[in-house]
């Protein structure tokens, strides 16, 4: 992994748990300003209330945090999935370019594989009087 990039996923991942702790944060003030820990503590007296209330609130407070490193995560494959895309469009571009310039090459070209025709172009057609590149592909050169 290149280091600019190792650098760029750390700081995202810290970016990100500075988020998260800076909203748990929030609604802590939050939950004190409008008394929630005093309803909390009506709820203490039936205990069974209480773990499903701290049940729930830790829950909430661990799914915001998934969200958030989810998001971070799909922003990330679909930047690499667009990446992956011009990548896979500019080889296109060169394997084109590459096959038009070895198809206008006045001398004979063949790639072969085990004495089997792979690639074969004008002028190699041309010399063997074939048609079309598939009346060869596949034959024994030899």
């Amino acid at each position: 992994m290149p280091e600019e990039t190792k650098n760029k996923r750390e700081s995202s991942d810290l970016k990100d748990i500075i988020i998260i702790f800076s909203v748990i944060i929030i609604i802590l003030i939050a939950a004190s300003m409008l008394d929630f820990f005093v309803w909390m503590r009506g709820i203490a007296a039936d205990t069974e209330g209480f773990r499903i209330v701290e049940l729930l609130f830790v829950l909430m407070l661990f799914g915001f945090a998934f969200a958030i490193f989810s998001r971070r995560r799909s922003k990330e494959s679909s930047i690499q999935i667009s990446e992956l895309a011009k990548d896979i469009e500019e080889l296109q571009d060169n394997v084109n370019r590459l096959r038009s310039t070895v198809n206008l090459s006045p001398d004979t070209i063949t790639i072969h594989r085990d004495g089997q025709f792979l690639f074969v172009n004008q002028a190699g057609l041309n010399l063997f009087g074939a048609q079309a590149e598939e009346q060869l592909l596949g034959m024994n050169i030899y």
